[in-house]
């Protein structure tokens, strides 16, 4: 499909997810109005080049400096757009918005009540999100607006891991607020209980190492590795 023909006139209105989705790498046609989404809210702009502040006010998170934007595009993790950013929509394999509010507790935006081996630092601050040390009776890791992988709602989440034991010892499974769920309604397995944590509600999934097939080696295995552990269940639930 070309979409670089000036003679044609603009169609009427341009989904831009479903035309990536059939064009992955195609420019987008000109249009009169751009549709995309933002998490699960469709709206519509005449400006082909907006901003973030933009993008935010249209699908109603506002005030705009208390939440986090990032753009969905290809297989990769959607990318951060900075503040007064232009995102141009018709560039190929632009798809949809995913925004998050930023934590904020106590006035700060990040609780450190326990120090971690300087390697899981960080891995953590690399990861680009908020993410929280605290300890509540046991000590928990919170990794906050974390974006599952496609196939998997809501289009944000938070993640906990209960790193009571580590790093002597193990690192077993992880909990999310809010639930996740597959978009084909299929079921998730050992996905059902919820649990309270620091106030809040978890989904616990419930998935644990095998001895001598992926067992938990305190001098190799950190919060990065368990991390890329969990990010297989993800690609498992996909397979079956």
């Amino acid at each position: 499909m070309t979409a670089d023909n000036e003679d044609e006139p603009p169609l009427d209105e341009l989904d831009i997810e479903a035309f990536t989705a059939a064009n992955p790498h195609d420019k987008k046609p000109r249009a009169t109005r751009y549709a995309f989404r933002v998490n699960k809210k469709r709206v519509t702009t005449t400006d082909p080049n907006p901003t973030r502040e933009e993008i935010l006010t249209l699908a109603g998170f506002v005030p705009v400096e208390e939440y986090r934007l990032r753009l969905k595009s290809g297989k990769g993790d959607p990318v951060e757009i900075q503040p007064a950013q232009h995102v141009d929509l018709t560039q190929p394999g632009v798809e949809r918005f995913v925004a998050n509010k930023l934590h904020v507790q106590d006035g700060l935006s990040e609780r450190r009540e326990f120090a971690l081996p300087e390697e899981d630092t960080a891995f953590l601050n690399g990861l680009g999100l908020h993410w929280e040390a605290v300890n509540c009776g046991q000590l928990w890791i919170f990794v906050r607006g974390w974006s599952p992988p496609e196939g998997f709602e809501p289009g944000q989440v938070d993640i906990a891991f209960d790193v009571t034991s580590y790093p002597a010892g193990v690192i077993d499974m992880a909990y999310f607020s809010p639930a996740i769920s597959r978009t084909s309604g299929a079921s998730i397995p050992q996905a059902d209980v919820t649990v309270e944590i620091d106030g809040e509600r978890w989904q616990r999934w419930s998935r644990h190492r095998v001895e001598g097939v992926n067992s938990w080696n305190p001098e190799s295995d950190s919060i990065a590795s368990h991390y890329g552990y969990m990010l297989d269940w993800f690609k498992r639930e996909l397979d079956r």
